[in-house]
């Protein structure tokens, strides 16, 4: 029996990857208005997803049920303009906005939590849209990109970083400029890959840096976070305001 739901094909080849079958539930099932979510994250304590949105962190279960929401509690926290968030090992939050990230609890707030690195000279622009949590490593990838500030908007650099979860300390970083991959979320792979998502299409970054697979996801119009558990992907897609789920097995 076939159980294999996305289909990846090597970077390399012409044709397009097979659309994958896929289940979905909508953001508006849970009755808590407009989210404009950018970001999503799952809690391996209990599988619990967690939407980014633009009033605070909504907790659901990952067949779409409401659980429950982390109102943004100041002013600051407001208006940093998060992008992404991870779940960390303590039930804590990592968000990244513009050059650093921040680290979130119900004890303690918003607090500064880590720097991107390598920084850039000059008049740039940089984004950092993703980031996710590996379990396996105690890491946190994040996905800094810098821009020629203006119109132009060219793409300088980009790069895959970790950090460690426990302080926000640099650990390593790989250059994935020549991919041309911006990431719009990033999941942990248990074989120590890193999966990125842009637009329609899900890519598998090895460690050195380097796309060893990617896949159209049927139906996704612009992803906005991914999360990896139990064999499955979380896609949030944005611009449909919904939760697309493809299965990882097989592949």
């Amino acid at each position: 029996m076939r159980h294999l739901l996305v289909v990846l094909t090597l970077a390399a080849c012409a044709a397009d990857p097979a659309a994958p079958n896929v289940s979905r539930w909508s953001l508006a099932d849970l009755g808590q208005g407009a989210l404009a979510p950018t970001g999503l994250s799952t809690n391996l304590a209990d599988g619990h997803l967690w939407i980014l949105g633009a009033r605070g962190l909504v907790e659901t279960t990952p067949d779409g049920q409401y659980v429950g929401t982390i109102a943004y509690g100041t002013a600051q926290f407001d208006a940093l303009g998060f992008s992404d968030v991870a779940v960390l090992e303590d039930g804590s939050f990592a968000l990244p906005t513009g050059g650093e990230g921040y680290r979130y609890d119900r004890v303690h707030g918003d607090q500064p939590f880590f720097c991107l690195e390598p920084g850039l000279p000059g008049e740039t622009d940089m984004s950092n849209q993703a980031i996710t949590l590996d379990p396996a490593t105690g890491s946190m990838f994040v996905a800094p990109a810098y821009f020629v500030a203006g119109p132009s908007h060219q793409l300088i650099s980009a790069s895959l970083a970790a950090y460690a979860s426990s302080d926000g300390h640099f650990v390593s970083s790989v250059d994935i400029t020549a991919t041309g991959v911006i990431p719009q979320g990033l999941a942990a792979d248990p074989d120590g890959a890193v999966w990125a998502v842009q637009h329609d299409t899900l890519y598998r970054f090895d460690a050195a840096g380097a796309i060893t697979a990617h896949a159209t996801l049927d139906g996704v119009t612009e992803a906005a976070g991914l999360s990896l558990v139990d064999g499955r992907f979380y896609v949030l897609d944005a611009a449909d305001d919904e939760i697309r789920i493809f299965d990882r097995a097989g592949i």
